[in-house]
């Protein structure tokens, strides 16, 4: 595998679905945390609560499930760090700027200079690229105004 890192160019549009992507993970991150220091749950078992908290919570439908589906993981991995002893309890976001996604059924690839990715559709990227085949990409706000992707390219 070898990671890419490339500058990306979304309109204004795609800039509000990504923040809404942020929130979105963060809300979730934020409300398994909760569902797990009440109930005590295991991995599993908070996975399991992103259809009832999309069922309760309308936009959660509107963004990327799998970046959800990693707000839930990235939660377990800070558990599971906690637990060897080399980070602290886990606590509540303040703010993300990152998520990331996997790709499925083709749904990221580059075309014409162009990344496409789930709900968002076809962004400039720089420098051009060609990948063969891309498993999964880490989008990142940084700053105001600048977003970055990490893409993970398996080379056959």
């Amino acid at each position: 595998m070898e990671l890419i890192k490339v500058k990306i160019f979304p309109d204004m549009r795609q800039k509000a679905k990504i923040d809404d992507t942020f929130l979105a993970c963060q809300f979730v991150y934020n409300e398994v945390l909760k569902a797990r220091e009440e109930a005590r749950m295991n991995f599993n078992q908070s996975r399991a609560l992103l259809p009832k908290l999309k069922e309760e919570n309308p936009f959660l439908k509107d963004v990327d499930s799998i970046a959800l589906q990693f707000a839930v993981k990235r939660l377990d991995f800070a558990y599971q760090q906690f637990f060897l002893k080399v980070a602290p309890y886990p606590k509540m976001i303040k703010i993300i700027h990152e998520y990331m996604t996997c790709n499925t059924k083709n749904s990221i690839r580059i075309e014409d200079g162009k990344i496409r990715l789930p709900k968002l559709g076809f962004i400039r990227i720089e420098p051009d690229i060609s990948i063969e085949y891309i498993t999964s990409v880490m989008l990142k706000k940084v700053g105001t105004k600048d977003y970055f992707l990490t893409i993970n390219q398996c080379n056959n």
